[in-house]
């Protein structure tokens, strides 16, 4: 295990807000540890969360493994898609000159 880093240090790493690491780690979708607390119960009784750790090395790897995201799987559907339809033109009109 490398250097175990914070969320808001993994929140530069990625390059997105404290609040998205915690819901990217509540999915399951980011590689993290949890460290037990100091103390398991609060004043009330209630049990307590330990808190959330990341392997600066894991992080960095499963980064390079994610790059791009949905954002530009969009983009690549996009180019396909206006890719297609230039073919459906190109198809239009080659069909518009062989009936003149």
């Amino acid at each position: 295990m490398g250097k175990l880093i914070t969320a808001d240090e993994a929140a530069a790493i990625l390059g997105v807000t404290r609040n998205e690491v915690y819901i990217r780690c509540r999915e399951g979708r980011l590689p993290h540890y949890r460290l037990p607390h100091r103390s398991p119960t609060d004043r009330l009784g209630r049990q307590r969360r330990g808190r959330l750790r990341f392997d600066e090395a894991e992080l960095l790897v499963w980064l390079e493994a994610n790059k791009g995201g949905p954002a530009a799987y969009r983009r690549r559907a996009l180019a396909t898609m206006d890719a297609g339809s230039n073919v459906i033109r190109e198809l239009a009109r080659a069909r518009s000159g062989e009936g003149q």
